[in-house]
This record gives C-alpha cells, sequence and structure tokens, in this order.
C-alpha cells in the first residue's frame, strides 16, 4: 500500500523501474486499488500468476505521476519465491588483535517451503575469474567446509532465514589457497548465491556480493 496523508490524489501511479512503464491497474496479473482523499493512496495487489518479467522493483509516486519532479517516491521490491534482503558482515572492534574473526550474513526472505524448493543457498568465495565454494544449502540443511571457518543457518520464522560464514584469520601467513596475500592482498569479495522454486515453474536465482577488507 502506497498511502500520502491529507492529499487529494492527482494522477499518481505505480512505475516497473526496469522497464520505466507505468502499472495498468485493469490488467492481470497487478492490480490497484486508488483512493483519491482524504488520503492519496494507490494499493499494489497481484491477482492471478505472477510472471519473471513482472519481478522486480516498483515505485509509487504520490500525489502526481512519477514525471513530476516535486511528488513523493516510495521504492517497492516484488518478487517471486525469495528474495536476499540484506547481506552483511559484522566485523571486530579491534581490527589489530589476533585472532580476527568476522562473520557475513544472507537474510533470505520469501517462501518457506525450503524441503521442496530450496536447491541452493550457498556462499563462494571470488578471485579474479576463479570461485570456490566454501558453504552449502540444500532444502532443509546447510553446511560449510571451509579451513578457516564455519557458518550455519537460524530460522527467524516466516520464511527469514540468516545463512551465515563464520571467518577467523589467527595471524599466520597464508601462502596459498583463497586467504593468501598474494592473492587478494588482505581484501576479500564473497558471494551468496540462492537458488529456489518448483523447477517447472521458472525457479529464481538471486546472487549478492559484499566486499570484506583487510587494510
Amino acid at each position: 500500500m502506497c498511502v500520502l496523508f491529507d492529499t487529494t490524489l492527482n494522477g499518481g501511479e505505480w512505475v516497473n523501474v526496469t522497464s520505466g512503464s507505468s502499472v495498468n491497474c485493469s490488467t492481470n496479473p497487478l492490480r490497484c486499488n486508488e483512493v483519491s482523499s482524504p488520503n492519496a493512496n494507490i494499493s499494489l495487489y497481484i491477482d492471478g500468476g505472477f510472471t519473471p518479467s513482472d519481478d522486480g522493483w516498483y515505485k509509487c509516486c504520490l500525489p502526481t505521476n512519477c514525471s513530476d519532479s516535486n511528488t513523493n517516491i516510495i521504492f517497492a521490491n516484488i518478487f517471486r519465491w525469495v528474495q536476499i534482503e540484506t547481506i552483511t558482515v559484522d566485523l571486530p572492534s579491534d581490527i589489530t588483535v589476533l585472532p580476527q574473526t568476522y562473520t557475513l550474513h544472507a537474510i533470505k526472505i520469501g517462501s518457506n517451503a525450503h524441503s521442496s524448493f530450496l536447491h541452493a543457498a550457498n556462499w563462494y568465495y571470488e578471485s579474479d575469474s576463479s570461485s570456490t565454494q566454501l558453504c552449502t544449502g540444500h532444502r532443509a540443511s546447510y553446511s560449510c567446509t571451509f579451513m578457516y571457518g564455519d557458518g550455519m543457518s537460524v530460522d527467524y520464522g516466516n520464511g527469514r532465514w540468516d545463512y551465515t560464514l563464520n571467518v577467523t584469520w589467527s595471524g599466520e601467513i597464508i601462502t596459498n589457497g583463497i586467504l593468501s596475500q598474494s592473492n587478494n592482498n588482505g581484501d576479500h569479495v564473497f558471494r551468496f548465491y540462492l537458488n529456489f522454486g518448483h523447477i517447472h515453474h521458472s525457479p529464481v536465482i538471486r546472487i549478492r556480493d559484499i566486499f570484506v577488507t583487510g587494510k
């Protein structure tokens, strides 16, 4: 729902950010309910099948349309199956103290039918053109095979999960492998890969990267 209090609707709209086209409120799968006053309101809802091309970011402009530079804008991500809500890192308060341990978090939201539709919830380490898998999630399982750390999955309820990766460096000189200083100069890029959905109904793939600096 998109609401602007104490205003009158004057051409407000929902717009697909990718295509730039205004949502036609009278056609499937996206429909709108409009309230002109006393609070300008355009509520967006799904009626029918939601296709891969409908997946993505939308913006609501009130009380006028999005071509008005003075209009008010909010953004909403409307997605199929699941989405990566955030990807963050908890760094130590003092990076001069060894061992250094930090935790990566990938927050997944959406459908909770993991036992049927979760094909992958994986962490990778990215270096140049190579990619090394660190943690693997599939259906109800999640495990990490990483000599410098481990991880776990935490169920927050309502389809919201936290897939963590803990990395620990004890100060040793690493001459090879994914944390080698010659490989990355202390800077690290980690990737979270999510594959979810019915295999016959266009499962989605979501990918997010996070950069962790060792300098």
